[in-house]
């Protein structure tokens, strides 16, 4: 089928997947659709006419905003496709306009704010104009002539001066493209997207736009529950990840954890681990290859990374091709690759926020071994020398791990991973007046694929990709399958058999199989003005994530395709068989599903339980209808340990991580609590450093539903940035550290869920009095008996409230720490209270059956000659209600506080 044809039936289906799932304004008649890595994303319209006109005379106006242009001599495209007329209900003929958009930037997706045919306006959605994510406005004309097959446009710039310039959250739509989750099956090892080019911006490597190695991976590893940059990584495919073995070893020779090791792949900005389109993985294995370090050498510095789940491929996570050609170094000598990372630039910085790449040469063993001694105790077979000696490009202190790569055959294949330098004299920082050591990854490759499994093979293209596309219709409906079906020219479709099957993630619920339907038929005037009959097919199934495999197509007996491989695989294990009956004259269609299992199912692996977790645990809620203060049954305590108690996940749905960079390793600091969609309390001083030097806003994230600090991004949590941090004009004034309150606003609303809910402001009268003697619950992830800084688990622990009477008669030292924002609590028993670690947590109280925040952790008394808190002393608390009408001032009425 050509591509035109193609979609002008894919628009045909999003016709009729909008009548049946309306839009609201412009997206009712046009769907964002993904051709393929050549060609990108387009908007395809459509628009409907009188039923006698005849459209040999017409004119289009589309306008649409869009990105900021740094390029105004491409505006974008537009033209009709075709028009043809379809038998609606009633047998009424309409015809039909199928017109195509391009647009000069595809991340972030323009938006179509206004379309009118003929004069008469289809659609206004003027006020996504000129936002700050997308401030300019194309506007572009269309004349066509039917009759004499012309259609000529013509394109217009608006821009809005900067000071008229609306607000609008930063991750609004952002790239649907990077959303766009692929079929692990219809993706090519080693290609990339279009959009995805190379950027140079700065000298000594060139800083690349996102996307631009869709295979380079950034491995994490957790010290003392920092959360530190170690080293790049490849991914090769949809469950293996290639790396250097020394990044798995510390500086005392220490090999790192398996459970102290996290990977982000899609990342960009090292101070983003959740930027939209990022997918944080955890190891299931890391396998370091038997020889490396035998006899004390570093010789085969490579290792595998077998992830718990499969990856999900997008635009901005693409595996790269393992090396299929000979393996010897003599091919590849002369050859220049592609080797990239986020390691030192030439300022000094020792991991860069941004990855560079760097293109280098490979030279001979004899070049490298001559050019210094030190390369004869650093090389081996197994290993390969490459770069510049020019003092400025190359991998450096940072880049290990990371890959090198040469484009075979229009594929981005690895041959090489960065593995060690010569260091400047007297220094750790590489030398690049000499040459980088590679590990030779293809004398590994059989090493690397005994870690595979059948999706290996990622440049085989399923047979049923043709004809059929996942389309996405909003966030209710969510995914649905679209397909079609070219028959004979004189076939008239009164009466056919169609027999659809699908791999599927293990169904728990099998009286819902999915759903086939034959949606219309219609015939088209092709380019070769051939008429020819045309099935539409919808395709309904039960599980989303991940989508399915179909594995085959029949119509009317013939097989039109098939991919049998894609069948029984450990990430979906059941195969689902659709068989539908369609008679035109009577307008009747029936269908009835089948699930096949193995006798023997392969095991399903641990990510699929998680999976299973999140579509039964995690309910995600409607913000208008969630009360604060209140938990889910389910969430009860769970005494698990003495001098304070673990709790379950999800016991308080308030409590938030707050965490900030410091020179790009990221470190837990506080406790909070979540008041709103978009508003955070905590403690003023969790935002200066050690210096008393303020934290910068760039360098602090926050993660809601968080309960294991090494696990950043299990199912259910929510990683979201500041958008301001606001620390009470009256802290630290007159060097008094009264009013230790902040409250974070957020760059983007919470989703409310089973472990993420608000805690509720204190509305009864602020008065001190009135709490004295009751008992509330404190919880965060502070000191604990057996002296561990901070526990990977959250404990709570419930205390008294005391008169400021008794706390400053207790010791004198509290008449110098508290005050009329203030209350003291706890036990003095120096076994149960909040300590180090616990700053900015709160102290509930339950109130009218909703727990409800009256206290922040502020401060507490030390022990002698240390800085452990003493819990032989009170805590000092500081009284949110006093600041009740200063925090409201920071809501925008996302939520009732």
């Amino acid at each position: 089928m050509n591509f035109i044809s193609s979609l002008l039936i894919i628009c045909f289906i999003t016709y009729i997947s909008a009548q049946r799932f309306n839009s609201e304004k412009c997206p009712d008649g046009y769907k964002y659709i993904y051709v393929n890595s050549d060609i990108g994303w387009v908007a395809l319209g459509w628009a409907w006419t009188g039923q006698t006109h005849k459209l040999h005379n017409i004119t289009l106006d589309v306008d649409f905003a869009t990105a900021k242009l740094k390029d105004t001599s491409y505006l974008g495209e537009l033209k009709i496709i075709n028009f043809y007329f379809i038998r609606q209900s009633g047998n009424v003929q309409q015809y039909n306009i199928i017109y195509e958009i391009k647009f000069p930037i595809q991340d972030p997706l323009p938006v179509i704010t206004s379309v009118i045919l003929n004069g008469d306006t289809l659609c206004d959605d003027s006020g996504s104009a000129f936002t700050q994510q997308r401030p300019e406005l194309v506007k572009l004309k269309l004349n066509y002539n039917n009759y004499i097959k012309e259609q000529k446009f013509t394109s217009e710039l608006v821009t809005k001066p900067v000071s008229h310039v609306e607000s609008s959250p930063s991750s609004n739509n952002f790239g649907s493209s990077d959303q766009s989750s692929s079929d692990s099956g219809t993706i090519e090892c080693g290609k990339v997207d279009l959009v995805n080019i190379y950027v140079p911006l700065v000298l000594e490597g060139t800083t690349i736009q996102r996307g631009t190695w869709p295979w380079l991976v950034s491995i994490y590893s957790y010290s003392n529950l920092r959360l530190g940059f170690r080293c790049g990584a490849t991914l090769i495919s949809n469950k293996l990840v290639v790396t250097a073995a020394h990044c798995f070893f510390d500086i005392y020779n220490r090999q790192v954890k398996t459970d102290d090791v996290l990977a982000i792949l899609g990342q960009y900005n090292l101070k983003r681990p959740q930027d939209q389109g990022t997918q944080i993985l955890y190891p299931e294995s890391v396998n370091i290859h038997p020889h490396y370090r035998k006899r004390n050498k570093i010789d085969s510095d490579i290792a595998v990374v077998v992830f718990m789940e499969h990856v999900r491929f997008t635009s901005y996570i693409r595996p790269a091709c393992l090396w299929k050609e000979p393996d010897t170094k003599e091919s590849i000598v002369g050859l220049k690759g592609f080797t990239a990372g986020w390691g030192r630039d030439e300022v000094g910085n020792f991991f860069t926020e941004l990855p560079k790449q760097a293109e280098i040469p490979v030279v001979s063993d004899e070049t490298c071994l001559r050019s210094h001694e030190a390369f004869n105790k650093i090389t081996s077979e197994v290993t390969f020398c490459a770069g510049w000696r020019n003092g400025t490009e190359g991998p450096c202190n940072g880049d290990s791990g990371g890959p090198l790569v040469f484009d075979r055959d229009g594929h981005w294949t690895l041959r090489g991973v960065v593995s060690t330098s010569l260091s400047k004299p007297g220094t750790n920082t590489c030398n690049l007046d000499e040459y980088v050591v590679f590990t030779d990854v293809a004398k590994f490759k059989d090493w690397i694929i005994s870690f595979g499994d059948d999706t290996y093979n990622l440049l085989d293209h399923p047979a049923c990709q043709n004809g059929f596309k996942y389309v996405y219709i909003n966030s209710k409906v969510g995914w649905i399958g679209m397909g079609w079906l070219w028959t004979s020219a004189d076939s008239r479709l009164h009466n056919i058999t169609l027999d659809l099957e699908f791999a599927t993630a293990k169904l728990e619920d099998t009286t819902n199989l999915g759903e086939l339907r034959i949606l219309h038929f219609h015939f088209l005037r092709q380019l070769n003005s051939e008429k020819r009959w045309n099935v539409n097919y919808e395709l309904i199934f039960p599980i989303q994530n991940p989508l399915p495999d179909m594995t085959k197509l029949v119509l009317n007996g013939d097989v039109i395709c098939e991919a049998p491989n894609l069948e029984y695989t450990p990430q979906k294990p059941d195969l689902v068989k659709l068989h539908l009956e369609y008679n035109d004259y009577l307008k009747e269609q029936r269908y009835t599903g089948e699930l096949l299992r193995k006798t023997t199912p392969t095991a399903a692996p641990p990510s699929q339980q998680i999976n299973e977790e999140v579509t039964q645990d995690i309910q995600e809620d409607d913000s208008n209808l969630i009360e604060c203060g209140k938990v889910d049954k389910p969430n009860i305590h769970v005494p698990l340990v003495l001098e304070g108690t673990t709790i379950q996940k999800g016991t308080w749905p308030w409590l938030v991580s707050i965490y900030s960079y410091s020179k790009l390793r990221l470190g837990f600091k506080c406790g909070a609590t979540l008041v709103s969609k978009k508003l955070v309390i905590t403690a003023a001083h969790c935002f200066f450093d050690a210096y008393n030097r303020k934290v910068r806003i760039d360098d602090v994230l926050i993660i809601l539903g968080q309960y294991n600090l090494k696990r950043p991004h299990d199912q259910g949590t929510q990683i979201v940035y500041p958008e301001s941090i606001n620390v009470h004009s009256n802290y630290r004034k007159n060097n008094n550290i009264d009013s230790d309150i902040a409250v974070v606003v957020l760059t983007e609303p919470v989703r409310f869920t089973t472990y993420i809910r608000p805690a509720c402001l204190w509305k009864e009268p602020n008065t001190k009095d009135s709490i004295v003697g009751l008992k509330g619950f404190t919880a965060g992830w502070g000191r604990d008996e057996n002296g561990n800084f901070y526990t990977e688990l959250p404990k709570q622990v419930e205390i008294p409230v005391v008169s400021d009477e008794d706390c400053i008669n207790s010791n004198k030292v509290f008449s110098e720490i508290t005050s009329d924002v203030t209350f003291c609590a706890g036990w003095r028993n120096g076994t149960e209270g909040p300590c180090n670690g616990d700053s900015g947590g709160p102290l509930v109280f339950q109130k009218d059956g909703r727990w409800t925040i009256r206290g922040v952790v502020s401060t507490s008394l030390s022990t002698d000659g240390g800085n452990t808190c003493n819990l032989n002393e009170y805590v000092v608390f500081t009284d949110v209600a006093k600041f009740k009408d200063w925090i409201l001032s920071f809501s925008d009425n996302s939520y009732p506080l």
